[in-house]
């Protein structure tokens, strides 16, 4: 008969249910005891991100160039995995009283080199990188390229040298930057 089950039948279905709801909870049990990837014993991971400096607006020698900077060390995965970036806005040269923003025809030349040491005291990485690059534009967002070591969360000496020639002037009017930054955090996630 169609729609009606024996007691055999309706006594096997609620057994056959039962053991998949006990199934889901060993399951649902098992994922809330299983460790985590990162253990509360891992305090040192660095938080994934962009941890920057402050934006500064820096002019160049006799004030006919100018930028906005700044340095961020981007932490790319919970391994500590990192680079340095480079950004800048409002790469501009002023000639004839008007401010003209970067561009193909009077492009500027960049270089930076960041550095990162722990503060005393910490571990972590002890390392830097070099890039040169052409700015084409008002604004530019440059990675120095991947590090070696992997980074961890607290606090490190930052140095930061910028140069740009350009746009439009030559090597008469460089626009440079020369910065440390004694207690830059890599907060913890």
């Amino acid at each position: 008969m169609h729609g009606h089950l024996t007691d055999r039948e309706d006594t096997m279905r609620v057994k056959r249910f039962t053991r998949a709801i006990a199934a889901t909870v060993a399951l649902a049990a098992f994922g809330l005891v299983a460790p985590a990837a990162a253990s509360a014993d891992d305090g040192d991971t660095a938080e994934v991100g962009s941890h920057c400096t402050p934006w500064e607006g820096v002019y160049g020698h006799g004030g006919t160039t100018y930028t906005d900077l700044r340095t961020c060390v981007d932490v790319l995965d919970h391994q500590g995995d990192y680079h340095f970036t480079i950004e800048t806005n409002r790469t501009t040269y002023r000639y004839g009283g008007i401010w003209y923003s970067a561009s193909d025809v009077y492009p500027a030349g960049a270089t930076a080199t960041v550095r990162i040491e722990p503060t005393p005291g910490q571990e972590g990485p002890s390392e830097g990188r070099f890039k040169a690059w052409t700015l084409v534009s008002r604004s530019y967002h440059t990675s120095l390229g991947a590090m070696n070591e992997a980074i961890t969360c607290g606090t490190y000496h930052l140095d930061v040298n910028y140069e740009q020639t350009g746009p439009y002037y030559g090597h008469d009017r460089v626009l440079t930057a020369e910065r440390s930054f004694d207690d830059f955090v890599i907060p913890c996630s």
